[in-house]
């Protein structure tokens, strides 16, 4: 009897203290009781621009195709009250170039434990010649948009690319890598730390090079014509190395 007491009395305390923590986190503007919804958009004329740079922290960075001559960007969540004014979106142009940012007031924060923002940026079909984003933990995808050159990083992010072709220049610490395309025709370099790196092709390279390194993990080439690292003479070279992720390379499924 006396056990079952004191099993009453510990549970009582606990749902005191969960009581007062809750209160105390809605009081501080920290809690799922204090959510807002933020969305701010922002467009700039492509018309001079030849290549984007695109800055985030965390979250998703989605990059698709719009019509028109406009780049779109849209940055949409949630996040509590307390911090709704503290997320800005920056587009301008510098020499050419469009840079895409999300900035914050605060840099410092405790218990944010509810922001959960996305960032699509919508790139008009004609064809730029450079794209660039990175990112501390958030996500990248690119998904049917028209670049000629390609340069994305993230620390611990994944990164997932769905185009034509293109010239790849991508690093990431601890996200896995994967790359969806009809054909590869030029350079490709892809290098993670703990990141699975998967490169799909639609048509199979007439010609093609490659440097494949995985310390710790497996290294798998599917296609049909592929032989001690190469395809044909000369091609472009595919440069992919991993230190504990696996390596996979084939025709796209």
């Amino acid at each position: 009897m006396r056990n079952s007491r004191n099993i009453l009395r510990f549970a009582f305390v606990l749902i005191i203290v969960a009581i007062i923590g809750n209160v105390a986190m809605y009081l501080m503007g920290n809690s799922a009781f204090n959510i807002a919804e933020l969305k701010i958009k922002k467009s700039i004329n492509v018309e001079q621009a030849t290549g984007i740079s695109i800055l985030a922290d965390s979250g998703t960075v989605n990059i698709v195709p719009v019509k028109g001559d406009e780049i779109q960007a849209t940055l949409q969540g949630e996040t509590t009250k307390k911090w709704i004014k503290d997320y800005h979106l920056n587009v301008k142009e510098v020499k050419g170039e469009i840079n895409i940012e999300i900035t914050q007031d605060s840099r410092l924060r405790l218990f944010d434990l509810y922001t959960n923002l996305q960032l699509t940026v919508g790139i008009p079909a004609a064809k730029m010649s450079q794209l660039q984003v990175k990112t501390d933990t958030a996500n990248i995808k690119v998904d049917s948009v028209h670049v000629t050159e390609y340069r994305l990083s993230s620390d611990t992010g994944d990164i997932d690319v769905n185009v034509t072709d293109g010239l790849f220049d991508i690093k990431s610490d601890t996200g896995d890598v994967a790359l969806a395309l009809e054909q590869i025709k030029y350079e490709i370099s892809v290098v993670t730390d703990t990141g699975d790196i998967s490169i799909e092709a639609v048509q199979e390279p007439e010609a093609l090079r490659t440097k494949l390194e995985a310390d710790s993990g497996k290294i798998n080439v599917t296609f049909p014509h592929y032989k001690d690292g190469y395809i044909g003479i000369g091609g472009p070279m595919v440069k992919l190395i991993s230190d504990t992720g696996d390596i996979n390379m084939g025709n796209k499924k």
